[in-house]
């Protein structure tokens, strides 16, 4: 019989890139597939950061976007890309970028 493995479910191995999600809900929710689908996920990001009960939580909704803009911004500099995709990354960036900046003039 073969040797059995242990699953690593919520452990990134070493050399990966990004580490799995902290807040599984609002990864559900950030898309990088489209621009229309980028901007209902902010729709609904700022849904949540409008009806959210903490300061904590609105915080953690911030940086979720804000580290959606930064993948984006990321995602626009690989060179595999065409330069359409490129553009599309970009103005995927720029909308989550819009939605954080929004966010931050709302923090309390």
């Amino acid at each position: 019989m073969g040797r059995k493995f242990k699953k690593t479910l919520g452990k990134s191995k070493k050399g990966d890139l990004f580490k799995p999600p902290k807040h599984k809900d609002l990864a559900r929710i950030v898309t990088f597939r489209s621009i229309r689908g980028a901007e209902e996920a902010c729709k609904k990001l700022e849904n949540l950061f409008k009806h959210a009960r903490s300061k904590e939580r609105k915080l953690t909704i911030l940086w979720a976007t804000q580290y959606a803009a930064n993948r984006a911004r990321a995602g626009a500099k690989n060179p595999k890309f065409s330069p359409s995709t490129k553009k599309k990354w970009k103005e995927i960036a720029e909308i989550y970028e819009e939605a954080s900046d929004w966010m931050q003039e709302h923090y309390p």
